[in-house]
C-alpha cells in the first residue's frame, strides 16, 4: 500500500506512449490520478485521426484527456455497456440509452 500511495498519481500518458504500436483506436480506463509525466497531452503520441476514449471511473470533474470533439472521448464512470459508445460514437449516430436496448439483441 504504502508504494502505490506514494506513486503521486499514473503516468497515463507515459504508459499509452510505451503500449501504443499504431492501433486504429485506444481505449484507457484510469482513476484520472494523471501524474503530469513526460507528455503533456495525448495529441504527442497517438495521432489524431485516431480515436481516444478515456473512461474516468474517479468522478473528477476535470480529466486529463480533452473531450467532445473529433476523435476524443471522455467518459464518466464505467458499466457492463460501455464499451458500446465506441462503435455508436464512430457511427456517428444516435442510438437509445444501453440499458433501453432490447434483449433480442
Amino acid at each position: 500500500m504504502e508504494r502505490f500511495h506514494s506513486a503521486d498519481g499514473t503516468d497515463t500518458f507515459g504508459a499509452v506512449a510505451a503500449h501504443f504500436k499504431g492501433h486504429d483506436r485506444v481505449l484507457i480506463v484510469t482513476d484520472e490520478q494523471y501524474n503530469g509525466g513526460r507528455y503533456h497531452s495525448i495529441d504527442q503520441i497517438v495521432p489524431k485521426a485516431v480515436p481516444v476514449y478515456t473512461w474516468n471511473i474517479g468522478g473528477y470533474r476535470v480529466g486529463a484527456n480533452a473531450s467532445g470533439a473529433g476523435t476524443r472521448h471522455t467518459v464518466g464512470g464505467l458499466t457492463d455497456h460501455a464499451f458500446r459508445l465506441v462503435s455508436l460514437l464512430e457511427a456517428g449516430r444516435n442510438a437509445a440509452w444501453p440499458w433501453l436496448v432490447q434483449a433480442a439483441e
